[in-house]
């Protein structure tokens, strides 16, 4: 997750939910209107520019840009719902998943599904579990509960 305040110019940069990185952007920093948003590329001039060698290569999900700044706490709720977890709600959101899913893409980009079916999380089928023996059985049944 990267936040950054306009005004401020603060910036931070999340990673799995921790802040790994915080620092201030040059003065009068401010984004352009109607610009083109990149992701998975480093440009080295506006529009252009690409390296291969500096494609990114992974994965993307749930991706929203809001119009103000997270706070540490809404990041960490947000890792910790995880992929499959609900969004904050869309109040203040600018850009939301399914406007990236709908956009025009350039490359190998690719859209698969992240398997998100299940009702309970997997602690949850889990807990039911606890103190029981393991057995290749009820690794059968474990498997069958969470992959259903």
């Amino acid at each position: 997750c990267f936040s950054w305040n306009a005004k401020s110019q603060y910036s931070e940069l999340y990673l799995n939910g921790a802040k790994v990185s915080e620092k201030i952007t040059p003065a009068n920093s401010r984004l352009a209107p109607d610009g083109t948003l990149v992701l998975g590329q480093d440009q080295d001039i506006i529009g252009g520019g690409f390296d291969l060698g500096q494609a990114f290569c992974g994965e993307i999900y749930g991706l929203q840009v809001f119009k103000t700044k997270l706070g540490v706490a809404e990041v960490e709720d947000m890792y910790r719902a995880g992929i499959c977890g609900s969004q904050l709600p869309s109040e203040g959101v600018v850009l939301d998943w399914e406007d990236f899913l709908n956009a025009k893409r350039y490359g190998n980009v690719g859209e698969i599904s992240a398997g998100c079916r299940m009702k309970k999380s997997n602690w949850e089928i889990l807990s039911h579990f606890v103190g029981l023996e393991i057995t290749p059985d009820l690794i059968s049944v474990i498997f069958t509960e969470i992959c259903s």
